[in-house]
């Protein structure tokens, strides 16, 4: 059975992903990778400590949402030791929101505390957006300094790696929200398109696919892996 190493959204933690890795478990063992919570780093360095904690044997099946969807593109065209399938989960592989490319200047001011709790929530989550969730949600954010997010923003803004695509060797399944309100639905498609074998799958969930749809995410990822083998 493979190893599923796990990449995180925005917020870097390895705290949401308990849900995800239990429905994975019949299918193999599950590692969340967090990222420092106070530390600028762009995409590049976020590479190599997810390098740094790659499994040393084995089949790996590399697993990354939102924010980290580019980590593991530059992963995987890496070629790192076992890696044997990409899952991307409502992501993207150039800047999302091109249209707030003017606003990129306020991003070395920016902090966490100019967006209410309750509207993250509900851009994250949709109509699934409770108090707990909020409450959880906020509870992670202020676990991560606003120097750590501001690099991370920031480096979403500038990034493009559709180049990489098509020199990646695995297959790799995309997994798309039917209700995000974050990330167009266009970029499922082109992340695909440029895929050398890749596979495209919606989702009845909003943005965090891995949080309110695990076990739904997990039948699409077992079905995915054996369609491959």
């Amino acid at each position: 059975m493979p190893t599923f190493v796990l990449l995180p959204g925005l917020h870097g933690t390895d705290d949401l992903y308990a849900d995800l890795a239990h429905a994975l478990a019949p299918q193999g063992r599950s590692i969340a990778i967090a990222y420092p919570t106070d530390r600028p780093l762009g995409y590049p360095d976020l590479v190599a400590q997810v390098l740094a904690a790659w499994p040393t044997d084995g089949d790996v099946v590399l697993v990354a949402e939102s924010f980290s969807g580019p980590v593991a593109l530059m992963l995987a065209a890496q070629r790192p030791r076992g890696l044997r399938a990409v899952v991307l989960s409502a992501t993207f592989a150039r800047n999302p929101s091109p249209w707030l490319r003017p606003l990129r200047f306020v991003l070395p001011f920016a902090s966490k505390h100019w967006m209410p709790t309750a509207v993250a929530a509900a851009l994250m989550l949709g109509e699934s957006a409770t108090r707990e969730w909020a409450a959880t949600i906020a509870r992670i954010l202020d676990r991560v300094s606003d120097t750590a997010l501001r690099a991370r923003a920031t480096a979403a803004f500038d990034v493009d790696v559709r180049g990489l695509i098509p020199t990646i060797d695995v297959p790799l399944l995309y997994l798309r929200a039917r209700h995000d309100r974050l990330i167009a639905a266009r970029h499922g498609d082109d992340i695909v398109a440029r895929a050398r074998d890749g596979r495209l799958v919606d989702i009845d969930s909003p943005h965090l696919i891995f949080q309110i749809a695990p076990r739904e995410a997990a039948a699409a990822i077992d079905d995915f892996l054996r369609w491959k083998r």
